[in-house]
């Protein structure tokens, strides 16, 4: 496998002949500055093993040349090849190829386990290597293998400075090297870089036909050029790109030499095969019958490749294939060996072929070549709307010009098309309508078209705000449109009065809407996903009122019962949101990972975008802020308004108002009346116009979203609460209760509390509303286990953490101090007494020095938990009448407790390596009084019991 020299042994004046009349510096210069991970892909004999070695001979780096055949697709076969080339010492070697004799099961499996395995034997192997550059030739056997894509990932993730991986192939897909590319590491070079130019042409062409070679001549050259006799389809290939700036008669000179050259030396029959096989992109055995009654096709192309330039064969797909030129050549024939009723048969059996295997354009080409417009339009009309829901709507653009425009007028099932295209893709608006009323015109009364039609120009004045207009044309067309199609006029009508925010309409047109469906015996799968639609949208307008547990449950049949991935997809995003909604930020977020997970769903921008959209706002309810401006940052809209104004909200809460008002200043919400409402709130509270504010959160109420207007009364009540304006956050505060009271939506309280815990504090000291703040406080717990006042870590050298700051041991001033507080804090809730913590720790102190020591005690406690706390009247642990007991308002948790609470939940699975993770240390290390030796012991049972399978 691995060579010193890579030669191209081409024998005559044939290798004069190339390096006379081609210049190929420019593509072995494109090599050098090319990226780490190179991909030449072209046809066999376009030169790629050639450039390839005349790079190196420029060059003259340190290489491995890696051949591959039908062998090398199984993973342990390529790995050994590629360590032998490599030429590592033994030893090393001996290792890498013992990890892989070791692990072959595990290879031949594709789990994140093998996948780091490879990792790690392709980062040794790659890392001590002294080889530059690394040429695979011939991927086309191993570009299907699950295991060549993670192979390319893993090459992509190292840091290839002095290393160029090459890879060559006749047909590799760029989307195969897709994490490559992402990560700048990608070059490419394909068969359009190999174009010669036209005075390139001349010469070649002028030396190739005086060129004077034999018979044995001519088959040592197809040898070298795996079947293309003597790089001919060069020309030819240029001729194909070319062909508006090369002149008529050279084209009637081609022609002629394909006439009197190769076609005159076949006889009819197979002249007829050649000509009917150009019809079809691959030739191989399971397209025989289509072509001809003989069984012997494919030993006749095999015949024909072995002496015809323009006839290939691929051994990765067991395929013969046509050069263009050629191609378009014998397609031109073949009403010469056929009737013209027979040519027309034959035209339409290739195109019904193209079709039933989705070759779409191919077929709606031939059809069209054909005459045959009704298979056409049933093609455009039966395929458009998959391709729509796909993004691919420029195909069906593509379509639309090679009909011609007096057919599309005759036929409505095109002028629909045309008019959705123009109105979603397009959006042009005007000349969307006149095809949607050119339809309408022709559509009968009892044509569902005929009322999507209708609906999709209301949606178009909806679109631009011509409410009027929108509502006008649904009502006529209620008013006389039979009873089963009244749903998607109803649906439509919700769509208007949603953008009108008037949401009790909405339900009320959505229910009657329903009610209609399900009064149908039987539903097509139009009226399937309109009821779908129907049960999706109520279940917008319950989140929309902060009816979230109703809102999951619309969502959830939607989900049961939906078939298509787009809808499921939606759907699950809607849920995601309930989840975020609810505090729920572990479902949320595990939709989202998984919906991340399948590759498909990006490929559809309106989808990806939907999927970022949906992280941003989870990381913004749960508090995630430095995430969500990350995902902000690298999102392609990151200008959008409403994504600036949830970074806006979000310096709110951290109280950071100068970054407020930068982000503020760039927001243009132009016709969005919600984000103008938010934008008007904001800017009275920076610019304290406190005497506008009040009309300007009841200004929310139009928007009929109450969660929103909990969102701005919160961070106005805690606004003034840090103005310390009494009157005004009682104000506010008492229309929050009441809200809050209905819809129990507490995120941004909740976030505003953790970024402000000082602000908590200032409430509980000066008693506004202790008991309504402190419930939302303690719920943080919830969503947030390790989030506390005092948290203590056990397992291992104990610590003391105040508000996340670790207490320094210096503060103690005594290590026994920090002992007792140990002691004190295991057993808050039994309230421990003076006594109990002097006969424990002090049995024989006399009481002067009871008294004293203990007096001491509570001064460094008062001090260690006052620690970075900005008011120092902040109490944590009480002491009174001889008591230790906690302040309720505050929170306090540790790492023993969670261990405890983790065995006293049900049906919770524990993650893997969870314990050895947080409780690999023992309890207490270091300190051997009864307490940590007793408590050491139980605890140590407890994690035994986990292990065990409880």
């Amino acid at each position: 496998m691995k060579k010193k020299n890579l030669t191209v042994n081409i024998n005559f004046d044939y290798k004069s002949l190339i390096s006379g009349a081609i210049d190929r510096r420019i593509l072995r210069e494109s090599i050098v500055k090319s990226s780490a991970i190179l991909l030449i892909s072209a046809p066999s004999g376009f030169g790629k093993t050639f450039l390839l070695a005349g790079y190196l001979n420029d060059t003259n780096p340190d290489f491995i040349y890696y051949e591959l055949s039908g062998a090398d697709s199984h993973l342990i076969n390529f790995l050994s090849s590629l360590i032998n080339g490599c030429e590592l010492n033994t030893e090393i070697s001996g290792e890498i190829n013992n990890t892989i004799q070791k692990n072959k099961l595990k290879l031949s499996k594709y789990s994140k386990e093998s996948y780091s395995l490879l990792q790690n034997i392709l980062t040794e192997l790659i890392s001590e290597s002294s080889k530059e550059v690394f040429i695979i030739e011939n991927c086309d056997y191993i570009k299907s293998e699950l295991w060549f894509k993670h192979f390319l990932k893993i090459i992509a993730e190292l840091s290839l400075k002095n290393k160029k991986f090459i890879f060559t192939g006749i047909d590799i897909p760029t989307g195969l090297f897709l994490y490559p590319v992402s990560k700048g590491v990608f070059t490419e070079l394909r068969k359009d870089k190999f174009d010669l130019t036209i005075e390139e042409i001349k010469n070649f062409a002028y030396k190739l036909y005086n060129l004077k070679i034999n018979d044995s001549e001519c088959l040592v050259i197809k040898d070298i050029t795996s079947g293309w006799i003597t790089g001919l389809h060069l020309i030819f290939h240029n001729y194909e790109q070319g062909l508006k700036s090369v002149k008529r008669n050279h084209i009637s000179l081609l022609n002629e030499y394909f006439r009197e050259e190769i076609i005159s030396s076949y006889d009819n029959v197979t002249t007829e095969l050649l000509c009917k096989s150009s019809f079809l992109d691959e030739i191989n055995e399971s397209h025989s019958l289509l072509l001809n009654s003989k069984k012997d096709i494919p030993e006749i192309f095999k015949s024909l490749s072995a002496k015809n330039p323009f006839i290939y064969f691929n051994s990765a797909t067991n395929s013969y294939y046509f050069n263009k030129t050629f191609k378009t050549f014998l397609q031109s024939e073949l009403k010469n060996y056929l009737t013209s009723k027979n040519y027309k048969i034959f035209i339409d059996a290739i195109a019904n072929y193209h079709l039933q295997n989705k070759s779409y354009t191919k077929s709606l080409e031939l059809f069209i070549l054909n005459g045959n417009t009704k298979s056409a339009v049933n093609i455009i009309s039966s395929i458009s709307l998959e391709l729509f829901r796909n993004n691919d709507f420029y195909i069906v653009n593509n379509w639309f010009a090679l009909i011609k425009t007096s057919n599309i007028k005759i036929e409505k099932e095109l002028l629909y098309i045309k008019a959705l295209l123009y109105k979603n893709y397009f959006q042009n608006y005007d000349y969307s309508i006149s095809l949607f009323k050119d339809f309408i015109k022709n559509a009968s009364n009892n044509d569902l078209k005929k009322y999507k039609a209708i609906a999709h120009i209301a949606e178009i004045f909806l679109n631009i705000n011509d409410f009027k207009s929108a509502i006008s044309i649904l009502k006529k067309s209620l008013s006389h449109c039979p009873e089963k199609y009244k749903p998607f006029i109803l649906f439509r009508l919700h769509s208007v009065n949603y953008k009108l925010n008037d949401y009790s309409k909405c339900k009320v047109l959505l229910s009657e809407a329903l009610e209609n469906i399900n009064r149908q015996k039987s539903l097509s799968p139009e009226f399937h996903s309109l009821k779908m639609n129907i049960i999706n949208a109520t279940g917008n307008i319950c989140l929309l009122n902060g009816e979230l547990n109703d809102s999951l449950v619309y969502y959830k049949k939607v989900l049961d019962s939906s078939e298509n991935e787009y809808n499921k997809t939606q759907t699950l995003l809607n849920i995601c949101e309930v989840y975020s909604k609810s505090g729920n930020f572990i479902e949320a977020l595990k939709i989202i990972n998984e919906l991340k997970t399948i590759e498909k769903l990006f490929l559809i921008p309106e989808l990806k975008a939907q999927i970022n959209n949906s992280e941003i706002n989870v990381c913004y309810e749960s508090g995630d802020y430095k995430k969500m401006n990350s995902l902000i940052s690298s999102n392609d809209n990151s200008d959008n308004s409403e994504f600036q104004i949830i970074k806006a909200k979000s310096q709110f809460i951290l109280s950071d108002y100068d970054k407020v008002k930068s982000i503020i200043k760039n927001i243009n919400p132009e016709s969005n009346s919600s984000l103008k409402i938010q934008l008007t709130i904001i800017n009275s509270l920076l610019q304290k116009n406190f005497k506008q504010l009040k009309t300007n959160i009841n200004n929310l109420d139009t928007l009929n979203n109450p969660l929103l207007k909990i969102e701005f009364l919160s961070l106005i009540v805690f606004y003034f609460i840090r103005q310390n304006n009494k009157k005004l956050y009682s104000q506010f505060l008492d229309e929050l209760k009441q809200l809050n009271k209905k819809y129990n939506y507490e995120n941004i309280l909740v976030n505003l509390l953790k970024a402000n815990i000082e602000v908590y504090d200032k409430i509980i000291l000066d008693e506004i509303d202790e008991v309504y703040f402190r419930e939302i406080y303690h719920n943080i717990k919830i969503n947030d286990e390790l989030f506390s006042d005092v948290f203590v870590k056990y397992f291992g050298v104990p610590e003391i953490y105040v508000r996340g700051n670790l207490i320094p041991d210096n503060l103690w001033k005594r290590n026994k101090f920090k002992e007792i507080f140990f002691y004190l804090f295991f057993n808050l809730n039994k309230r421990v007494t003076k006594d109990e913590i002097l006969e424990r720790f002090y049995p024989e102190a006399d009481k002067n020095y009871g008294d004293n020591i203990f007096h001491q005690f509570l001064s460094a406690m008062r001090n260690v938990l006052s620690y970075n706390i900005k008011n120092k009247n902040t109490e944590f642990i009480k002491y009174s009448n001889k008591i230790f007991e906690p302040d309720k308002y505050y929170l306090f948790n540790s790492d023993a407790e969670i261990l405890k609470q983790l065995i006293e939940r049900k049906n919770i699975s524990i993650p893997e390596n969870y314990l050895k993770e947080n409780y690999s240390e023992p309890f207490m290390k270091n300190y051997f009084d009864d307490f940590a030796e007793t408590n050491r012991e139980y605890l140590q049972s407890l994690i035994e019991k986990i292990n065990s399978g409880r």
